[in-house]
């Protein structure tokens, strides 16, 4: 069957979406495909080469209003509203260059209707989980994250196996995903914390982070010292995340993100996640990661490298910003002035504590 573009609307639970504009009304979900789905490729595709048929839109059944949404295939209809020049199109939004020809062929496109969410699920799952059209790792998260809940009402007894099977995926994976977006969930509705910038840009990294032992145990999810293990039913991990320290996951959230146009995560490269774990799990080195922010620093004392060898990297680093001077502005001179005399101070008590030592 077809159906008219003017009669089709973007999915507003589409699992692509990022998590605040989940529900978002019609105009704000085309405007985000606009400027984030590359649909330049697909458009010029549309007008040289018409909609392929084999690639048919999925859609709900009509509404009242004789609407159906969208819930594969997003990306296409809103190219194609674009050609359509679709009222949904504010006066920002450039408009496609195309012929009354081209509109006319693209007016109406074939869909396939499926009775409610639930009939497509399969699909979706396999073919962006584990198929050939893989989602970001926040998409994924987020429609795991609905799927396994799905699957718990219905009464599955082991939803991530169910889910696993549903998406070609193994239950042990399927469970690390829903537990990891389960806690950013937690981090925002339970204890406050802000998580945009890290559900968007850095799911993928945080997936790692609760895939670390030492850092579950630093946010206490795993409670070793009270008889519980490592949750691994869907029951363990909520039992798990009421548990979870506030506190300590927010000091976690803030290392993965950045503090500014110029200032990095202190935990910058997923490859530092082991160390980090280890770093967490250390009272020295953990203090001094909260007082310097200096992840290179705070590495050094879990490796056990000599206090002599950790003060030989701190004058190279003296050094180096010897070098930079000349780079420096001048009005930020009094700011630099006043952080050198106060590194002096630190430095003539290091040598007198060590001098101390040396007269022992």
């Amino acid at each position: 069957m077809d159906a008219s573009i003017m009669d089709l609307l973007l999915d507003p639970q589409n699992p692509r979406l990022p998590e605040e504009l989940i529900g978002a009304d019609q105009p704000v979900l085309f405007q985000h495909l606009i400027e984030h789905g590359v649909l330049e490729e697909l458009i010029e595709s549309m007008l040289d080469n018409g909609f392929f048929e084999h690639e048919a839109l999925i859609a709900l059944p009509p509404d009242a209003n004789g609407k159906q949404v969208v819930v594969e295939g997003n990306r296409r209809l809103a190219a194609l509203m674009l050609i359509q020049r679709h009222p949904v199109i504010t006066e920002a939004t450039a408009i496609v260059e195309a012929s009354d020809e081209q509109r006319r062929a693209l007016a109406r496109v074939p869909i396939i209707e499926v009775a409610d969410r639930q009939e497509v699920d399969r699909f979706l799952g396999y073919r962006h989980i584990s198929g050939l059209k893989p989602w970001p790792a926040e998409s994924k998260g987020r429609y795991l994250y609905s799927a396994v809940n799905a699957s718990k009402t219905k009464g599955a007894s082991e939803p991530f196996k169910d889910v696993a099977k549903q998406v070609g995926s193994n239950a042990q994976g399927v469970r690390n995903t829903y537990t990891a977006f389960s806690l950013l969930l937690f981090a925002r509705t339970e204890c406050g914390h802000g998580i945009s910038y890290l559900a968007t840009q850095r799911f993928g990294v945080w997936l790692r982070v609760m895939n670390s032992p030492d850092i579950r145990r630093y946010l206490e999810f795993d409670r070793p010292e009270t008889g519980e293990k490592t949750a691994r039913s869907y029951e363990e991990v909520l039992n798990s995340l009421s548990g979870v320290n506030c506190n300590k996951l927010g000091e976690v959230i803030a290392d993965l993100v950045p503090q500014g146009n110029n200032i990095s995560a202190i935990v910058a490269d997923s490859r530092d996640i082991t160390d980090y774990g280890r770093i967490l799990a250390n009272t020295r080195a953990r203090e001094a990661l909260r007082s310097t922010r200096d992840f290179a620093f705070a590495r050094q004392i879990i490796l056990g490298e000599k206090l002599a060898d950790q003060v030989n990297t701190i004058r190279k680093r003296i050094d180096n910003i010897i070098s930079e001077l000349r780079n420096e502005p001048p009005e930020t001179a009094k700011e630099l002035a006043s952080s050198v005399d106060s590194l002096l101070r630190s430095v003539r008590l290091l040598q007198g504590a060590a001098t101390a030592l040396v007269d022992k």
